[in-house]
This record gives C-alpha cells, sequence and structure tokens, in this order.
C-alpha cells in the first residue's frame, strides 16, 4: 500500500482534535489536523474585548448562538454565524447548537469542568434494564483519565463514591462562605447526601516552560496543542472544511477526505491512512452521512440504520437568586473548579426513584456579584436524557450552508422520563435553597443543546447492528475511520462529557499508534 505524507488526518482541531493529535504524535505517528476555522488572535480573549451593545449587534446574525450564557462574556467572533451555518430542528423545543470555528473549536469557551463517569453510567443498561451498556467500563478508561486529570492539573477532591470515581488530583480552591453554609446544611437535612469541589481545570498557567501563557490553561492552545507542534509530527491546516470521506472501490476503507476551502470556495483532496473524526458530535454525523457512496448509499457507518440515532443531551434545569446579607466579594473566582458539585444521589442503592438514572447538581455561591452589588447563587441540576432512537441527526440536502454542504436536521424531544426527573430536580433545587434561606430570583429549565452537552450519534457497541463504533471507536464499515469526539456516547450520564472524550480518544489512539506500527492500518 501507498504511504501517504500523513498517518491520520484528524478532522477537527479542538479538545478531542488536539488531545488526538499531541497522543498519536508522541506515539511517532504523523498527522494533519484539519481546522475548518481560523487561527484565534488573542486580543479576543476575556471578557472586556466586546462591549454588550456591541455584542447585542452581532446577535442579530447569532440569535442561536446568544442564547448560549458564555456567548455574553466572550467575543462574538468565537461562535458561528447562524445564518451563514443554518441547520434546522424539529421537537417540543429547538434544539440549540452552539458551534465555534477556529483553531481550538469550542474549547476557547470550554469551561473546564472535568467529572469521571463511573459504572453507574458505563453499566446502566444492566442495572435498569433500559437501552445498552457501553462496551467499556470505569477500570479500562482509568489510566486515560488519569493522564487527561494529571496533564491539565485537575482540581478535586477525593470523596470514595462509587458514582464519582476519584481521580487524579491538585488541591482545590476554598469554597466561599456561602458554598460552605450551602454543604454544611445540605449534608445535615439530607444525611448521605456529599456536597464536593467542582472537578476542574485551573485557571493557573502550568510549570515555568510549559505552555502558551495568554491562553487559558482549560484551552487547546495553551498547552496540548504546543506540545502536539513540537514533536514535528503535526500539522494544521485551516480553513479546510471537510465535506465528506472519500473510500476505495471495495467501500471498506476510507481513503482520506474531500474539503472546501473556506476562503475562495475551492474544493481538494486530502488523502490519509486514517482519518479521525473529532469535528464535534453533530458534525462528525454529518459529515459521515453526507458520505453517500454505492457501497455505502445511507453514508459512511449506516449500514445498519444506526449512524444519526440516539442523540443525547443533558436536561438543565437552573434556579439563580443572592444571598441575602452577605458582602459583594469581587476577588472570588467564578466557574471551572470554583464551586461545588452534588453527584448524583438517585438510584444508587436499592431505593428506586419514579424515574430511571438520575441528575448531579454544580453550583457557584457568593461568587459572582450582580449590579447591585449583591452576591450571586447559582445551582445547575444535570439530568441524564435516555437514548432513544427517535432522537436523531439526519440530513437536509435542501438548505445548504454557506458552502454549499448539506445541513443537519436535529429530531430531539424529552420523555416522560426527563420530565419526571426535572419535576424531582425543581423540588429538591427549592428544599435545598429553603433550607439555606435564599430566595429565587430567577428559575431556568434550559433549551436542549443550550448546555453544549451534545453526544450520540455514532455510538460505540459490540455489534454492528447496534452501534456505529466498536470498543476501540473504530467505524465497523471502515476499519481505518474512527470517531473520537461526543458522537462515540452510549448514554449522556449525568456528568459534563469532555473528559470521558478525552480518555476514550487516548485509548483510541494508542490502539491507532500500534496498528500503524504493525502495519494493521
Amino acid at each position: 500500500m501507498q504511504r501517504n505524507a500523513h498517518d491520520v488526518v484528524i478532522v477537527g482541531g479542538g479538545l478531542c482534535g488536539s488531545w488526538a493529535a499531541k497522543t498519536l504524535a508522541e506515539a511517532g505517528v504523523n498527522v494533519l489536523v484539519l481546522e475548518a476555522g481560523a487561527p484565534v488572535p488573542t486580543d479576543v480573549l476575556g471578557p472586556e474585548t466586546r462591549t454588550r451593545e456591541a455584542r447585542k449587534a452581532a446577535s442579530t446574525r447569532q440569535r442561536i448562538q446568544s442564547q448560549h450564557p458564555a456567548y455574553w462574556s466572550h467575543d462574538p467572533t468565537l461562535f458561528v454565524d447562524d445564518i451563514d451555518h443554518p441547520y434546522q430542528s424539529s421537537g417540543e423545543q429547538p434544539f440549540v447548537w452552539i458551534r465555534g470555528r477556529q483553531v481550538g473549536g469550542r474549547g476557547v469557551t470550554w469551561g473546564g469542568v472535568t467529572p469521571r463517569f463511573s459504572d453507574y453510567e458505563f453499566r446502566a443498561a444492566s442495572r435498569d434494564g433500559f437501552g445498552d451498556d457501553w462496551p467499556v467500563s470505569h477500570a479500562d478508561l482509568s489510566a486515560f483519565y488519569s493522564e487527561v486529570e494529571s496533564f491539565f492539573g485537575v482540581c478535586g477532591k477525593a470523596e470514595g463514591l462509587a458514582q464519582l470515581p476519584d481521580g487524579v488530583f491538585t488541591s482545590p480552591p476554598d469554597l466561599t462562605d456561602a458554598e460552605r453554609l450551602f454543604s454544611e446544611t445540605v449534608v445535615r437535612m439530607r444525611p448521605g447526601r456529599t456536597v464536593t469541589h467542582s472537578r476542574a481545570v485551573p485557571e493557573i498557567a502550568a510549570a515555568p516552560g510549559r505552555g502558551d501563557a495568554a491562553w487559558p490553561r482549560r484551552t487547546p492552545q495553551h498547552q496540548m496543542l504546543p506540545d502536539a507542534l513540537r514533536t514535528g509530527r503535526v500539522q494544521i491546516r485551516t480553513g479546510a472544511v471537510v465535506s465528506k470521506l472519500l473510500m476505495d472501490s471495495t467501500g471498506r476503507r476510507v481513503t482520506g477526505v474531500e474539503c472546501v476551502d473556506s476562503t475562495n470556495r475551492s474544493t481538494f483532496v486530502v488523502p490519509s491512512r486514517a482519518v479521525a473524526l473529532c469535528a464535534s458530535t453533530i458534525e462528525s454525523v454529518r459529515i459521515m452521512r453526507n458520505s453517500c457512496t454505492a457501497a455505502h448509499p445511507r453514508g459512511v457507518g449506516n449500514s445498519f440504520d444506526q449512524l444519526g440515532r440516539y442523540l443525547l443531551d443533558h436536561a438543565v434545569s437552573m434556579l439563580v437568586g443572592y444571598v441575602p446579607g452577605d458582602r459583594g466579594d469581587r476577588t472570588h473566582r467564578f466557574g471551572g473548579p470554583n464551586g461545588i458539585l452534588v453527584p448524583r444521589f438517585h438510584n444508587i442503592d436499592d431505593a428506586r426513584a419514579p424515574f430511571l438514572r438520575g441528575y448531579g447538581i454544580w453550583g457557584n455561591l457568593g461568587r459572582g456579584v450582580a449590579s447591585n452589588g449583591q452576591p450571586v447563587w447559582t445551582l445547575c441540576a444535570m439530568l441524564e436524557v435516555l437514548p432513544r432512537a427517535e432522537n436523531a441527526i439526519e440530513i437536509d440536502p435542501n438548505k445548504p450552508d454557506i458552502h454549499g454542504l448539506p445541513t443537519p436536521l436535529i429530531r430531539f424531544s424529552h420523555s416522560a422520563n426527563e420530565r419526571e426527573m426535572r419535576q424531582d430536580a425543581g423540588r429538591c433545587l427549592q428544599e435545598m435553597v429553603d433550607a439555606v434561606g435564599w430566595p429565587v430570583v430567577h428559575r431556568v429549565n434550559m433549551s436542549p443543546g443550550t448546555f453544549v452537552h451534545e453526544l450520540g450519534g455514532a455510538r460505540m457497541g459490540t455489534r454492528p447492528e447496534s452501534s456505529v463504533v466498536d470498543p476501540f471507536n473504530r467505524c465497523w464499515d471502515a476499519r481505518n475511520l474512527f470517531v473520537l469526539d461526543g458522537a462515540c456516547f452510549v448514554t449522556s450520564g449525568w456528568q459534563n462529557p469532555t473528559l470521558t472524550m478525552l480518555a476514550l480518544g487516548g485509548r483510541a489512539c494508542r490502539r491507532i499508534a500500534e496498528d500503524i506500527k504493525t502495519g494493521d492500518l
């Protein structure tokens, strides 16, 4: 077989793509990262780069993107133009697809929260009989979790909880007085319930001589991409919008990708020995579904009508208010490791809730300060959405984007299980804030997708009849195609998913590197 200049083409230079590039390059693999956007100048970082008026003006072309809370604290150029990049959705509420097309992708605006999944997630179907188990366990991923945690210096505190496995932690930031009061009150009110520090990437810089200090530590540009590029085995091509996968005459191998140049709309082909999709859940599925050939008339990975199905998300219920009697201290940092986490507490022991699975609660209490000088508290319940085949990503060829490519049609709605769980979460949140005596100012049930936790659509499994990729993220239809982003998820769990994405991707990349060395790829 002719050897291409690049052993692996990675589609997408965000967190998953950057971690894959670093892992593969350090294992001796030559990598090309294709990024649809351009490099981000550092002068767009920080909350003061644009006035709120400027963001409001930009939001006329970003009506969907501006629904994400982070939009109003970042430069609008870190989010796509909704008119140039349309999509459609159907369901009881529109699905909010938040995107960023730039080197680093949505990693530039990622909050950095990093809890592990447990076997309550990986083996959920065995416990309650709904859906399918993951083909991997926590034990399979533990070492890869640890590698990512060590790289980022994740903050946290060991708690010994089965539903929230401990990891490799650095010391967490101090809690605020409001967070300590909340923790003591909740634990006293509900013995056995745990309130712990948020597990997340710290904002401090990496060790001297490592990383790019112009970037927050949680972004790919801070250390992941510099480490990958330092190997001399990684190249990045920007402005390369991947339109489809190219297949050989057998229909069993990918030979490369076809791209559209984002500046002049010309098309070009990039050959490769293997392709890794890290474009983000919906975009990766769109590329696979757009890749129709004689052997794969419904798209690569869709031989058994599984591609695009079982789209997942987190249903999010949020309460916001002021901390009465507390002073407005602007020195407290907000977000990431600065806050608290209440791990899932339903359906853990023999007691069963009137719904399957459960939810966790993330909070920042007494950190943000409102315009009236009062400190703010925020509590978010993140609810697991059950995997259902009818929640799906399809393609609408009659609605092209600015590059002439067919766009996604997202079909998504919540089931009775999520509705029952949301009612319980509302009662639980209210009970906790009542116990500490805090009034509620705002109640929000966020629209699907707004939390940027979309997952599934190319889920992993043990049989091609019921999944799209195998336990090492390899597509059943094409043995040299890998899906390394959230599209491979089987369930959403209640946890923030990025750490699990990176652990799965690191594990798959080790196998890819081994197969390249032995000639199996």
